[in-house]
């Protein structure tokens, strides 16, 4: 089967999405808790969980501990997701990866092949990988896609937004793409 005859019912989905709107819920929140920018900042929580990479090895998100994360949760199929991934690798292909953060996308809930032939279309040159739907919940209760983070360390867990964002509001959010 060819690439194009695999993507066409993404593409079906993703045309429906954008014209419905996307924010795509992955079931309803439980115990009613939502978690907003102001009541994240600083608070502690910090990155943990496992996600499989590309190549189907597990890696572990408490190793980055250490530098300044930026997770994107995604799913295949979000139209805003996909505009968003690529605006940062448009970003990203002119001014090089980030260099006082790291970017990673999670797919969420995808299949390998899926998920590889999401971050191939949008050019993705940062990590990225695919976590379950538990993991998800945990960071996004909103289940809405797209969910970034920013994790600091000594801070933990300091920006949280559910939808799109722009360079300039992630940079705000996790720092400078680049030393000064």
């Amino acid at each position: 089967m060819g690439a194009l005859s695999r993507l066409t019912p993404i593409i079906i989905l993703v045309f429906f999405c954008s014209i419905l709107g996307c924010g795509v819920r992955m079931g309803e929140v439980s115990g009613g808790a939502v978690m907003t920018t102001a009541g994240a900042i600083g608070n502690g929580t910090q990155l943990e969980g496992r996600y499989t990479d590309l190549d189907g090895r597990p890696v572990q998100l408490e190793k980055f501990r250490g530098t300044t994360q930026v997770v994107i949760f995604v799913q295949d199929t979000c139209s805003a997701c996909s505009a968003e991934a690529k605006e940062l690798a448009a970003y990203a292909e002119a001014n090089g990866k980030p260099k006082n953060f790291q970017l990673r996308h999670l797919l969420v809930g995808s299949v390998q092949q899926d998920a590889r032939d999401w971050v191939e279309y949008h050019k993705i040159s940062w990590d990225a990988g695919i976590v379950d739907v538990e993991l998800f919940k945990r960071y996004c209760p909103a289940r809405k896609v797209p969910c970034l983070l920013v994790f600091k360390p000594g801070l933990g867990l300091t920006f949280h937004h559910t939808g799109s964002l722009t360079i300039e509001k992630i940079t705000e959010a996790a720092g400078e793409w680049h030393q000064n």
